[in-house]
């Protein structure tokens, strides 16, 4: 895909976020998100170009959570194949404890092209574990079949 066509993904993906995010509510818990790092447990590098390239896994990234309508919007500066990526899914969680909850990560991301992955958008499948510090969440995660990921919530 060219750079016309991913921005058109991205910023349709991007579209649909805000506009699920925009119907009023009366209650609104929101979080600043603040990534993030991933590591891949088989996958040490990849061949682009005919090289062999070693996965990114400082995933430098930020983005919006609607604990209301369980919903997350995610802008990736540079992914694990080093492309720019927007990721958008449905993220419920459970309290476990006061402090901890657990939760699904269900959604699409885009800029997987041009990598062994080869497609625009790809699914994302997932659960993550959420711990309350204080003033912020960390968030651990795991997205199939093999990413492990972490970024830190911010309340607004």
């Amino acid at each position: 895909m060219n750079f016309k066509q991913n921005l058109i993904i991205n910023v349709f993906l991007i579209a649909a976020a805000i506009i699920a995010l925009s119907f009023p509510l009366q209650t609104r818990a929101d979080n600043f998100i603040l990534g993030g790092g991933s590591y891949h447990l088989q996958t040490r590098d990849y061949t682009h170009n005919g090289e062999k390239v070693k996965i990114n896994e400082v995933n430098t990234s930020f983005g919006y959570r609607n604990s209301a309508y369980e919903f997350s919007v995610l802008y990736v500066a540079e992914n694990s194949y080093k492309q720019e990526s927007v990721a958008v899914a449905w993220n419920p969680r459970w309290e476990v404890t006061p402090t901890m909850e657990v939760g699904l990560r269900l959604g699409v991301a885009s800029g997987y092209s041009n990598t062994p992955v080869n497609s625009e958008v790809v699914p994302i499948v997932g659960f993550d574990y959420t711990y309350d510090i204080g003033s912020f969440y960390v968030v651990l995660g795991f997205i199939a079949p093999e990413v492990l990921t972490l970024h830190i919530e911010i309340p607004l």
